[in-house]
């Protein structure tokens, strides 16, 4: 999501979504960095506190709206995968479960 000037909230461009985690030459940097860090395995619940500061909203809910989409994200993954028959599909979602874990595991150790 593209936060634009004005409340103005729009859908990224899709190499903005792109798991480039599943290619083994590129980096797992990610595009946007939270509070400094660009690697999820640098970021903790802190770092969600420093860029609810940053952008001005509060953290709670912030970390709530994060902790929703990690319950949800693998789910509808595994939903919109099962409709195509590839390879890639499963390595993204076994990146995205990983990820989302990582990030609920760290959420709840505040």
């Amino acid at each position: 999501m593209l936060h634009q000037s004005k409340g103005i909230i729009e859908l990224a461009p899709a190499y903005d979504i792109l798991c480039s985690s599943v290619y083994p030459k590129f980096l797992s940097k990610m595009a946007m960095k939270i509070s400094g860090e660009y690697e999820l395995s640098d970021i903790y619940a802190r770092h969600f506190d420093e860029l609810a500061k940053e952008v001005d909203i509060n953290a709670a809910l912030l970390k709530q709206i994060i902790k929703n989409q990690c319950e949800k994200i693998p789910n509808i993954l595994e939903s919109v995968i099962s409709e195509f028959d590839n390879t890639i599909g499963e390595k993204i979602l076994f990146v995205a479960k990983h990820n989302c874990n990582l990030t609920l595991e760290r959420l709840s150790i505040e």
